[in-house]
């Protein structure tokens, strides 16, 4: 049997940290990884990416807007309402689970061909948790993991499949 590969909406259960060392090998996230620029529509959203704890929501935004050709402000602010997140929220003060809404919203904002989120069981509050059921279904293809025991719901994914099964060097 051949390893599993991406297809437009997958699920990575049982993820762990060497499955998420080679997954960001592969985006060129690591000191050996491919080149990025080969991945240019990628978002990737990884577990410990966060916003500077000293910034209010609204700042980020501008921050992070002026670091992107693409950008979709609309987008953006639909998803920050979805999940509360107001301009004036200190980014310090927010529970990860927001922290990490946040983060995936201003990936959105860049219009990705491919999502790529690690660790969705941390999207544990029910507007995160919208928010990134919302965002597998609006890109084109995404990849998302889940560690340990914890399991994607049903009906967001074309494919769920074990870590030891998925090869992170699909094209």
């Amino acid at each position: 049997m051949t390893p599993a590969s991406l297809a437009a909406r997958t699920a990575v259960t049982a993820a762990d940290d060497a499955f998420h060392t080679r997954l960001r090998g592969r985006f060129g996230l690591t000191p050996r990884g491919a080149p990025l620029d080969a991945y240019a529509a990628v978002a990737y959203c990884g577990r410990e990416f966060r916003v500077y704890p000293s910034m209010r929501v609204g700042e980020a935004v501008r921050f992070y807007a002026a670091l992107h050709e693409r950008w979709n402000a609309e987008a953006l602010r639909d998803d920050l309402e979805r999940t509360n997140l107001g301009d004036d929220v200190e980014v310090r003060r927010m529970k990860r689970a927001y922290q990490r809404a946040l983060v995936l919203a201003l990936a959105l904002a860049t219009e990705p061909e491919l999502l790529v989120v690690e660790s969705a069981h941390e999207f544990d509050e029910p507007a995160a948790a919208e928010l990134l059921g919302a965002a597998v279904r609006r890109v084109p293809r995404a990849l998302v993991t889940y560690e340990g025991e914890a399991t994607p719901p049903n009906g967001e994914f074309g494919e769920i499949v074990a870590a030891a099964r998925f090869d992170v060097t699909w094209t």
